[in-house]
């Protein structure tokens, strides 16, 4: 499941005007000698802001490469401008080059930004700085995050929230942080903060309904889902996100129109369209099922939950060689996948590949020693070639991790009398 971290940047902008702060290099920290404007860098940060409006202006049209030439070129005319730094970070975080960008968000850190006494009202806002700070530590999680450094992440969100303290964006991001952690009522704290500062926040609705979700608290999920499908109908994640919690509450009609409705406002989502598929298939659809999970691996060709969905298809319909086919991929994609090893080697041993077949689910078995269901088709492939204790050994196994397995202790049975039988011989 996805999240929703807060717009980057939030609310904010790197030209003068930016929240009504008009931002650049404040060349010495003196508020004083900035209202009475006789400090020369004013002119030179001013040139340098053209520079970043520019930029902005560039990035807005999707021209990443030149916004990223006029932020360099800001920082030619004034290079201890703390703006330029923060707008150069954002632009090379768009562009994927997280280590550069952490790199000028931390050097943005280390400057002040300046300060326009020509239209800075220092009565309403007299200490801009904290707030502007606040944004880079965002900015800069945002790519911690990004880059898989969560402890870094929470770090700097948890710094930015120090200046700003009613950051919705920040509080929102945190909770993102920790859920990937796996601190969920942390995560769930920070996205009430979150709601609190801001109700009407639809990224902080979808990320706490995924935390709820996992908690397995459906109803409290869809309430969050469907309050942040009000505020922005126009994301996707929110209405992929309640496909899945109708679809658990056994509206298979309703999870359908949503994943439909993710594609629509995202085509290409193979997500969407493997969860859309194993929902016609729980209808008894099982044709639309095959062409679903066929799309998938069209606009994803390694979606190994796709590849392992059609295989089982296939499996059932009796084309072996083509099951075989689709779990040996999502193999290749997920090796750790334990599922496509179980199901590839039932399908190898419904080929007569019993060598293959025990290969692959003692490999299942081996990653996950408490799936009862490897067990027993480890044990079901171990009686054909006869290795009675073998199967005996499964099958023990599978009715200690699951002492109510439907058929474990009816095997077990009829394999402990088979065995007796011919050791008595």
């Amino acid at each position: 499941m996805c999240s929703l971290p807060d717009p980057r940047p939030p609310h904010c902008s790197s030209s003068l005007s930016g929240l009504g702060v008009t931002i650049g290099f404040l060349c010495a920290g003196v508020i004083v000698q900035a209202l009475a404007g006789c400090m020369h860098d004013t002119t030179r940060a001013h040139n340098a802001n053209s520079h970043l409006v520019l930029g902005d202006m560039l990035r807005a049209k999707g021209d990443i490469p030149g916004a990223v030439a006029e932020y360099r070129e800001a920082l030619q005319i004034s290079p201890e401008t703390a703006n330029a730094y923060y707008a150069l970070g954002r632009a090379l975080h768009a562009q994927g080059r997280l280590d550069e960008a952490i790199q000028r968000y931390r050097q943005a850190l280390v400057c002040e930004p300046y300060i326009d006494p020509r239209t800075h009202d220092f009565f309403r806002h007299p200490f801009p700085i904290p707030r502007f700070h606040a944004l880079v530590y965002n900015a800069l999680g945002n790519a911690l995050s990004d880059k898989g450094d969560l402890d870094g992440a929470v770090e700097a969100y948890q710094e930015a929230l120090k200046l700003n303290a009613p950051y919705p964006g920040a509080h929102n991001n945190l909770g993102v942080a920790l859920k990937d952690k796996g601190d969920l009522p942390a995560a769930t704290e920070e996205f009430q903060t979150a709601l609190a500062y801001k109700t009407d926040y639809a990224p902080a609705h979808y990320n706490l309904a995924t935390v709820l979700e996992r908690e397995r608290d459906f109803d409290g999920a869809m309430s969050e889902y469907q309050a942040a499908i009000r505020l922005r109908p126009e994301l996707f994640q929110p209405h992929y996100g309640l496909g899945g919690v109708l679809r658990r509450k056994g509206d298979l009609d309703g999870a359908i129109r949503e994943y439909q409705t993710a594609i629509r406002l995202q085509p290409g989502y193979a997500d969407a369209y493997n969860n859309l598929a194993v929902t016609l298939r729980n209808k008894g659809d099982l044709n639309g099922a095959m062409a679903g999970f066929r799309l998938a691996l069209i606009f994803d060709p390694d979606h190994s939950a796709a590849h392992t969905n059609l295989g089982t298809m296939l499996q059932a319909r009796g084309d072996l060689t083509g099951a075989i086919e689709q779990f040996r991929a999502a193999i290749r994609v997920k090796p750790n996948l334990v599922q496509a090893h179980t199901n590839l080697g039932v399908a190898l041993r419904e080929a007569g590949n019993l060598t293959e077949a025990v290969k692959e689910l003692r490999t299942a078995v081996t990653l996950k020693p408490d799936d009862a269901d490897s067990h027993m088709a480890l044990g079901d492939t171990l009686l054909l070639r006869e290795d009675f204790d073998g199967a005996v050994k499964e099958y023990q196994e599978a009715l200690r991790l699951r002492p109510d397995h439907p058929v474990a202790s009816q095997k077990l049975g009829a394999v402990l009398k088979t065995r007796d039988e011919k050791r008595r011989r």
